[in-house]
């Protein structure tokens, strides 16, 4: 689907974060205009010493979801990099992650396309993979929030080739 994530009324939402934890992007300054000073200080004082492919829980506090899953991912820089693996366990660790808090619903947003550098096709088969491979009965919704017209149709193509209705995430 196609809006903010930051408004999506799910059981937790998904964001990314480097391992420095360093708050950058318009997807976390505007999370952490949101949550306030109370999301961040949550992080310093949780988080310690992150890596790629690690995923954390944090409080909604006051977003319209209950919990923020931040998954810590990789820099793309070339085609013999650990990034895809990285990417891939990210996304697996959010899925396991929020089945394992008991969220039935969760979004994701089109993570990596922008300031992370990860071309959009890989990003986007990685996502996939990672969301359906770790689908399990509890969760009832999964989406996909894309921040514009042109990704939500990469997106839904990108699902279709890879066999999947874009129906089965939730949301239609």
């Amino acid at each position: 689907m196609c809006g903010d994530i930051l408004e999506q009324k799910v059981d937790a939402i998904v964001t990314t974060i480097p391992k420095t934890l360093e708050i950058r992007g318009k997807l976390n300054t505007d999370l952490m205009a949101w949550t306030g000073d109370q999301l961040d200080e949550y992080l310093l004082e949780n988080v310690y010493r992150p890596h790629p492919g690690d995923v954390f829980l944090a409080p909604g506090f006051n977003l319209p979801a209950d919990q923020v899953i931040f998954s810590v991912v990789p820099d793309w820089r070339t085609e013999f990099d650990r990034a895809d693996r990285d990417l891939l366990r990210a996304y697996r660790g959010a899925m396991e992650l929020a089945i394992k808090e008991g969220c039935s619903s969760v979004a994701f947003p089109a993570l990596i396309t922008g300031r992370r550098n990860f071309p959009i096709g890989r990003a986007a088969r990685l996502a996939i993979q990672g969301i359906m491979e770790r689908i399990d009965d509890p969760m009832k919704e999964v989406r996909i929030v894309c921040y514009n017209p042109e990704a939500q149709i990469y997106y839904a193509q990108r699902m279709t080739r890879m066999g999947w209705k874009p129906q089965a995430f939730g949301g239609g």
